[in-house]
């Protein structure tokens, strides 16, 4: 194979002095062939895609038989099951992203023979401390900037708090969502942009691609009926944002936490109506805004990227 193909700009990534080898690097150990990456990640967007949709049905179609006596029905529109209780749909969902880690981690040990944990970092263990960074600090910029939303629109939010129903979802939602945030994060900011890296080192390049590449499964949630403009813009900037940072920060630590910790917030806190991840939050969202939302998600990106850079540079591995 000839010399990979790069592209010359200001934004290269830098390489952290403590680190075993450069997080992008780690893409070209093993067999790292790209053709090896292409086939790879077909296989594992196919295997995920058969055995997450077979994986869903079957939990909630147990569940309907067991609760409702009969079988479920699926809204046409967006798959989901319909009449069971939101927890059970919940759950299945999100457990079919087990099948998201497990065909990843199929064909890095097999195709690219070389260790799952070279996907998250360069070092020899996991950095809790930052996921814990990550998630705590875009945790409550969103439950500023949703104040903010509340008090601008304050006739879109529904209180929609029930118990005992919350103190059931809650745990549920803290055990299966950092499943789901994982699996996304280890294939996309990890698999995809290392594979990238193959080919290009500029921190815009790579986060310009994997933006788009993490915008388009996003775009047949329901959502985007209300704005497909700039809630697409909406997942691009969460993208971007977070290779950005897995490149910044040498990791992929910290947008497992970030990731989380939005998932989290929409599932126990503020959800949209017609979210495709329904669950009986604290409040509802009957309305979006697309553009305001865009912008409030914006000054949310600013302002974590500040806070977790300062953090970055005052701490040491």
């Amino acid at each position: 194979m000839g010399a990979p193909f790069r592209i010359a700009i200001s934004l290269k990534v830098t390489v952290n002095s403590g680190a075993e080898t450069n997080f992008l690097d780690l893409g070209r150990t093993g067999k790292s062939a790209w053709w090896r990456y292409l086939l790879g990640g077909i296989f594992v967007l196919l295997g995920f895609s058969v055995c997450g949709i077979v994986s869903y049905v079957v939990i909630v179609v147990i569940a309907g038989v067991v609760t409702m006596g009969g079988l479920p029905s699926f809204d046409k529109t967006t798959g989901m099951a319909q009449g069971i209780d939101p927890i059970i749909s919940f759950v299945g969902l999100n457990v079919s992203f087990l099948y998201l880690i497990l065909f990843t981690f199929a064909v890095v040990r097999l195709a690219l023979k070389r260790p799952l944990l070279s996907l998250i970092t360069p070092y020899t263990k996991l950095d809790w401390k930052r996921m814990g960074v990550g998630f705590a600090t875009w945790f409550c910029l969103n439950a500023i900037l949703s104040l903010i939303t509340y008090l601008v629109y304050p006739q879109n939010f529904k209180l929609s708090f029930q118990m005992p129903e919350y103190f059931f979802l809650a745990p549920v939602v803290l055990v299966f969502t950092p499943l789901q945030c994982f699996a996304e994060e280890l294939f996309f900011r990890g698999y995809l942009l290392q594979f990238l890296g193959k080919f290009n080192k500029s921190i815009l390049i790579l986060s310009i691609l994997n933006g788009v590449l993490f915008t388009l499964p996003h775009l047949s949630n329901p959502e985007m009926s209300q704005g497909p403009v700039p809630i697409g813009l909406g997942y691009f900037a969460i993208g971007f944002l977070l290779s950005v940072l897995t490149l910044r920060t040498n990791s992929i630590e910290i947008a497992i936490g970030a990731h989380t910790a939005n998932n989290v917030f929409a599932a126990l806190v503020v959800n949209y109506a017609n979210s495709p991840l329904q669950t009986r939050s604290v409040f509802v969202l009957s309305k979006l805004e697309p553009w305001f939302d865009l912008g409030v998600l914006v000054l949310l990106e600013i302002a974590f990227y500040i806070i977790v850079m300062k953090y970055i540079r005052s701490t040491k591995r």
